[in-house]
């Protein structure tokens, strides 16, 4: 029964955080005189919203055991994308920073993916070092 009452009390709280930002991202982007310019960041918010949510349940589907097993290579993945980033040619210099990495109109910062490969790989780190007993 503890465990539904933890995942009812967390569902709502990502709701409530869910809702704020839709709030917060229509206050700062609508004036008193509304025009169709300005509904645009609310939209494209709603729109990464949605596929942020699809995301989350595509990744619920996956059995944690796989995750564990991935998160070395996703690591390394990731690694070799940070340093992609350096390289002249590959990665993309904005306002004098190389951060961006650019392919067919899709751009991407690896350290935004590092932010969700870093502690999957930690926790597969201390699962490994909590069986061996440590």
């Amino acid at each position: 029964m503890t465990n539904d009452v933890t995942r009812s009390l967390f569902l709502a709280l990502v709701c409530v955080l869910v809702g704020l930002g839709v709030v917060m991202v229509h206050s700062a982007s609508i004036t008193s005189w509304p025009t169709e310019y300005e509904r645009v960041y609310l939209s494209k918010h709603l729109l990464f919203l949605a596929v942020g949510c699809l995301a989350g349940m595509l990744a619920a589907q996956v059995p944690p055991p796989t995750w564990r097993r991935l998160a070395p290579w996703l690591l390394l993945a990731t690694l070799l994308l940070l340093a992609a980033v350096l390289v002249p040619g590959i990665g993309t210099r904005v306002k004098g920073a190389r951060r961006w990495l650019r392919l067919a109109g899709f751009s991407m910062q690896p350290s935004e993916l590092a932010k969700l490969v870093l502690p999957l790989y930690l926790a597969h780190v201390a699962c490994r070092l909590r069986t061996r007993g440590r």
